[in-house]
């Protein structure tokens, strides 16, 4: 009866094993594909008025045009996001010390 009760124990601390590996597995994969909606840049509309004028796409890369315009355009526009983004951190970085002082 033991040895029943032994392997009983462990298969239920396997099923038990492979739930978790599951759950964690879906855990990074939803965590992963909120990640990239969270990550996208929420425009604030100072950038999408200086560009008014020149007819630029603000929302996202220049797919179609690959004119050294259009390249220079895209990676002002990801300094800008990648400028906010350094911005929003620093804010959370200063929320958060102050919170645990």
């Amino acid at each position: 009866m033991e040895t029943n009760s032994n392997s009983s124990s462990r298969t239920l601390w396997v099923i038990i094993g492979i739930i978790v590996v599951i759950i964690v597995i879906w855990l990074i994969i939803r965590g992963t594909s909120h990640s990239n909606v969270a990550a996208t840049p929420v425009d604030t509309g100072t950038s999408q008025a200086a560009s008014a004028g020149a007819g630029t796409n603000q929302v996202g890369a220049s797919a179609n045009d690959s004119s050294n315009a259009s390249i220079s355009q895209d990676t002002s526009n990801i300094d800008t996001q990648l400028n906010g983004l350094n911005s929003d951190n620093a804010s959370a970085d200063q929320s958060l010390n102050s919170k645990s002082q």
